[in-house]
């Protein structure tokens, strides 16, 4: 019944399709948009409303490109799960509670057989079973964290920001802003014992990235505006080798925090986006694993929050979340550095980019 999608998805080489999560408003943005980006000239297609949606600010795919996860990002959370259907609007399925307030960020489990999603507000991690049809069980798994850190402002308590399956190491990652923690579990988090990773006080780790080969991690602090690099030896053993910074020095006093990390499908880069400072951090990713810095490139847009790469390693798509626009940024294959040739593409409150798997 999915081969007419996948036909429609796969059949054009020469654009790329992708999702756009929001937050919504009476007057503003009213769920989930779909877009295309042409991979010649990297001119983005006017965004439609593929699903209204409950401020579906983080999303998330199965392997097959069949279905479509996106959080609630509200007092008591939910996460909605959609069927796509071939001409890129979503079929509603059904949703279940994320188990906590604000939840800000999903993935997908082993073998699609689960969603994993993060709580923003009181530090709640949760499972969540996929039924055969795409739709979603009542959690079966939850982990509510605890302790804080340095910024009174910002961590007071536990604060959930990211819940990843990483297939390299089999093990959940999670990432608590407030408690400066990195938090690895078993792939089945309720067999096995936790492990705890902790980085510089102060930090606020908000996401990661995993090298292909599990043996590299990178993961961005919101508050600090760093790349805390682990070096993985297994799920208990993660030792942190290198912390790098996302501004230069001449950055000056506005504040910037830093929202999205992504590896190059490469592997040769790492990308890192500044809100406040309006900008991408590009690294080199060294053999050691270790990052160089390579530029840091302006933006068109403001706030750049959310943004994601084609799968063909070419283009980056961002998400301007106070500029009401997307951008996208031609990635050069020799230096990885980005280009901007087009302006960008109107949209209110773009937050999370999600291309299409084929």
């Amino acid at each position: 019944m999915f081969l007419p999608l996948l036909f429609t998805l796969m059949v054009n080489h020469s654009t790329a399709s992708f999702f756009i999560g929001t937050y919504t408003s009476p007057n503003g943005s009213q769920g989930i948009y779909h877009s295309t980006i042409d991979l010649q000239t990297g001119e983005i297609q006017t965004p439609s409303l593929s699903a209204q949606a409950n401020n579906p600010s983080f999303l998330a795919s199965d392997q097959y490109g069949r279905y479509l996860y996106a959080v609630n990002e509200i007092g008591q959370g939910m996460v909605d799960a959609f069927e796509i259907n071939p001409d890129a609007t979503l079929k509603f399925l059904n949703h279940q509670s994320s188990k906590g307030a604000a939840p800000c960020h999903l993935s997908l489990g082993p073998v699609d057989q689960s969603v994993f999603v993060a709580n923003y507000s009181d530090g709640t991690f949760a499972r969540l079973p996929v039924n055969g049809d795409g739709s979603l069980s009542p959690a079966d798994w939850t982990l509510t964290n605890s302790g804080k850190g340095p910024n009174t402002g910002r961590q007071e308590g536990p604060h959930a920001h990211a819940s990843y399956f990483e297939p390299a190491l089999q093990t959940i990652v999670m990432c608590d802003l407030g408690t400066d923690e990195v938090l690895v579990a078993p792939s089945d988090p309720t067999k096995g014992k936790l492990a705890r990773f902790h980085v510089k006080p102060g930090t606020g780790p908000r996401h990661a990235a995993v090298s292909e080969d599990g043996k590299f991690a990178y993961v961005n602090g919101e508050l600090l505006n760093t790349v805390s690099v682990f070096q993985i030896s297994s799920q208990a053993d993660w030792k942190q080798i290198q912390q790098v910074e996302t501004l230069p020095d001449n950055h000056g006093n506005t504040p910037s925090f830093t929202a999205e990390i992504v590896l190059h499908p490469s592997g040769k880069w790492l990308y890192v986006s500044n809100r406040g400072h309006d900008s991408i951090a590009v690294f080199r990713v060294l053999p050691t694993g270790l990052l160089e810095i390579v530029e840091y490139k302006p933006l068109l847009v403001k706030t750049p929050r959310g943004f994601a790469i084609d799968p063909s390693g070419k283009w980056m798509v961002v998400g301007g979340q106070d500029s009401h626009s997307i951008q996208a940024l031609e990635i050069d294959s020799i230096t990885g550095k980005l280009i901007s040739h087009k302006p960008a593409v109107p949209l209110n409150s773009p937050v999370c980019i999600l291309f299409q798997k084929s």
